[in-house]
Order: structure tokens, then C-alpha cells, then sequence
């Protein structure tokens, strides 16, 4: 699938494969139920564990999440855009199917140019979650994509892999501080050293 041909399928509730820093991940518009019905069928996975979203930059994060702390909001500014996956609480307008009623929703901000191009064209966010069935190996090369159904888009244009990094380190965000929720690229002497300039404290 070309990018030219991304918008349009989302919009019709398609699902798209495509490359990020670390593994291949499926997309849906967030405001899609029905895509979001189709991706939580495809991977067996349990609503109530949520799906993280991809989001162009702090702004459209904040259309997502309720970010109000100063300190969080610098915290993010400074990690943004890297391999940080922000855990917040979510804005009523969002689907349960995205935060699984747990109240918070996952939010990154990539740095892939095949992720920053499709956010480009989408003009919203976009869900990030590893293409592949639920505790199945991730999808480390467009090879292991041979289980998707042939109505997944596989964003292959640019012919780019994904990146193989680390995964994305998980923080959520609270009141009294930040809780590490997965240790990931970003270690947590770095995490530790952002919170301090923040003021924030890990928890």
C-alpha cells in the first residue's frame, strides 16, 4: 500500500502494517470504532488492555489526554519525540476500547519517518500496537506480516523496516510522581535525572 492510498482506507475502517523504531505495528484511527473493533479481533486481544495511540506532537497529545501539570507537561517537551511511552489519564471523549476503562491511555511520539508521515496525512492519532496475535512474537521484518488478512494495508512504499531499537520505555504519569510501568531505551538514571529537573519524583 502507497501512502497516497493510507487516508482513505483508515477512514473506511481499514487497518494499515507499518513500520516503526523498534517492531511492525497496526494502525487504526483512533475515533474509528469499527477499525478499533476489527484490530482488538485480529489480535485476540483483551479490551481491558487498552491500545496505546501515536500522536504528531504535544498538542493533539493534550486533545488526548488531560495533561494540566506544569511539570508533566516540561517532563514531556524534553522527551518528546523519542522512545517514551506516556501513560496519562484519558479525556472522556475517548473509546473505551482505547484505555479499556482503565481511565489512562498511552501516548508516543515517534521519531519513524514512516510513522511522522502518517500522522502527517491522518491528522490524528493513530493506534500503535504490535502487529502480531496476542502473546505472539513480535513482527520484526515485513516477513512475519504473512498472518494479516489481505484487507491489512502493509505500508511498504518507502521500503523501510522497522528499526529494531529497544521498546519503548513505559511511565505513567500521577499526582504524586511518575511510576516506571516497563524499563525500556530510555534507562532509569535518564529517567530519574528528566523527573529531578522537573520536579518530579519516581515512585
Amino acid at each position: 500500500m502507497n501512502f497516497e492510498q493510507v487516508k482513505p482506507h483508515l477512514e473506511g475502517g481499514g487497518l494499515i502494517a507499518y513500520p516503526t523504531e523498534t517492531v511492525w505495528g497496526l494502525g487504526a484511527l483512533y475515533d474509528n470504532e469499527k477499525a478499533l473493533e476489527s484490530l482488538i479481533e485480529l489480535k485476540g486481544r483483551e479490551v481491558t488492555k487498552g491500545i496505546s495511540l501515536l500522536v504528531p506532537d504535544f498538542y493533539m497529545a493534550q486533545d488526548v489526554a488531560l495533561i494540566d501539570d506544569e511539570r508533566i507537561k516540561n517532563f514531556l517537551r524534553i522527551a518528546w519525540p523519542g522512545p517514551l511511552t506516556a501513560v496519562l489519564p484519558v479525556r472522556s471523549v475517548i473509546s473505551p476500547l482505547i484505555h479499556g476503562g482503565t481511565g489512562y491511555v498511552g501516548l508516543r511520539l515517534s521519531t519513524h519517518p514512516v510513522v511522522t508521515r502518517l500522522l502527517a496525512l491522518t491528522q490524528k492519532p493513530l493506534t500503535t500496537t504490535s502487529a502480531n496475535k496476542s502473546g505472539a512474537p513480535p513482527a520484526l521484518s515485513a516477513d512475519d506480516l504473512y498472518w494479516l488478512p489481505p484487507e491489512v494495508g502493509v505500508v511498504s512504499e518507502a521500503n523501510l523496516e522497522a528499526g529494531g531499537q529497544p521498546p519503548s520505555t513505559v511511565v505513567r504519569f500521577q499526582k504524586d510522581g511518575i511510576q516506571i510501568l516497563r524499563s525500556g531505551a530510555i534507562s532509569d538514571d535518564e529517567l530519574l535525572r528528566l523527573a529531578h529537573l522537573c520536579d518530579l519524583a519516581l515512585i
